[in-house]
């Protein structure tokens, strides 16, 4: 599994690798849903496309997971399938453009799933290869808060 949950006081938090910056990041999202739960998802999906930045890597998949989770919370899209990401840096930052599928949902559906309320920025990282140990993939680690 590309993700390990990590138990902490009040909050929940995923260690993250990947072989490169954008499975890592697709990881992160497939690792959120992972913890909302998995509800009963009707067949046909809708195409989901985004773009977010962020000034730094951490911020990057901090604002990444908040947007995927906000989709999730306002309209019911549940994000479950292949995730092709898209990295690049630019003189202000760092822009990853997200194609994506996702399930809609009725929000008046009862549904037995984890309330994600938002994603933190404490203890937040995303090391490339040269500085994670050991040095072959891209590490990361991120916490929500429930």
């Amino acid at each position: 599994m590309p993700y390990t949950v990590i138990e902490h006081t009040a909050d929940v938090g995923l260690d993250l690798e990947g072989d490169s910056l954008e499975l890592l990041l697709a990881d992160a999202i497939k690792g959120l849903f992972h913890l909302i739960g998995t509800p009963p998802l009707p067949p046909g999906t809708q195409s989901q496309r985004w773009t977010c930045s962020g000034l730094d890597l951490e911020d990057l998949l901090v604002r990444l997971l908040a947007e995927a989770l906000a989709r999730w919370c306002i309209d019911g899209h549940y994000l479950a399938g292949p995730l092709a990401i898209v990295v690049h840096r630019d003189a202000s930052g760092w822009q990853a453009e997200v194609d994506g599928a996702a399930h809609p949902l009725p929000r008046d559906l009862d549904l037995d799933l984890t309330e994600v309320k938002a994603v933190t920025y404490h203890r937040v990282q995303v090391l490339p290869p040269e500085d994670a140990a050991p040095a072959d993939k891209w590490r990361g680690r991120v916490f929500f808060d429930l």
